[in-house]
Order: structure tokens, then sequence, then C-alpha cells
């Protein structure tokens, strides 16, 4: 049995068994027997891919989108977590902290936004100085909220504006 043969034979069980259900799926679909849902929205209103089948780009705006890796491979950096392939984000030198300002973690924020903290190892005493205050302005100007946590001179959870 082919793979549209047993869609199409689960759909018919469920219609017959759930008839006043309604059938969701990630997947784009006629929305004759199912409503398609995307989980990552594009911002170009296609149907996204879905999450086993891509890679995620974060934009220098914030945005999310699902991409081949291939597509991103000049324009994005390729961003580790736990020593692990995680996602990729656009190259910019607002996210380029040079040596005497320390290194930083860009956490983003599904939506909108990010979180910028001290890598931990460096974390002691550490002041945002303003060389890295005015990245994050600028970066707040892309996006929305800019929030740090765990330096010494600004309250966590304070905005960047």
């Amino acid at each position: 049995m082919s793979m549209m043969e047993r869609a199409e034979s689960f759909t018919k069980l469920i219609q017959a068994t759930c008839p006043d259900y309604v059938r969701l799926s990630i997947h784009p679909s006629s929305g004759q027997v199912k409503l398609s849902i995307p989980l990552i929205p594009q911002s170009t209103g296609a149907f996204p891919r879905s999450p086993w089948h891509c890679s995620i780009a974060v934009g220098l705006d914030g945005s999310y989108r699902t991409v081949h890796s291939k597509e991103v491979r000049e324009s994005h950096n390729l961003i580790h977590r736990h020593g692990r392939p995680y996602f990729f984000r656009e190259k910019s030198e607002l996210f380029d902290w040079a040596d005497e300002e320390g290194k930083v973690e860009f956490e983003h924020l599904y939506g909108g936004g990010c979180v910028v903290a001290p890598v931990m190892a460096d974390a002691e005493n550490r002041m945002l100085t303003g060389a890295g205050l005015g990245k994050l302005k600028k970066l707040a100007g892309l996006q929305s909220p800019v929030i740090t946590r765990g330096f010494a001179n600004r309250a966590d959870g304070e905005i960047v504006a």
C-alpha cells in the first residue's frame, strides 16, 4: 500500500469515527478534510517546511524562517547550543562582540526580540559598556524587546531602548 493510499484510508477512518471533530495538520492541504496550521508562520505568507525537513533561520529583525541550510550558509552563522547545531542567525556586526567586550549569548525570542547575557565563564562582575550598549540599542531598533540579564551594571530583565 502506498503512502497516499494509507493517508486516504486514514482520512476516511477519521471521518467515519469522529465526524464532529476538526482535523488539524502542519502540512499544506486543500482544507476540505483538515485545517492546515503552520508551526512557524513565514513573513512571505508561504506555508513553511516542517521542522524535521529544514533548519530555522533567525533574521536580523528577529523573524523566523524555515529554510534548507544551503540557502543560508553564506548569509547566516550556524549557532550551537549545548555543543550541537541549533539554528542559523543572520550575520551582523551587532552579534559580533570584540574580545574587550567579552562574550555574550543571544537568546532569540519567538515573535521578536532577544535576551542578551554574558557567557557564564565570563559573567562575574561583567559590565555592559558603551560599545556593547550601542550595539544593543541598534539591535533594539530592529527587533524589540532586547532584554539584558546578568550584567553587573544593569537590572536583570532591563529592556534596552
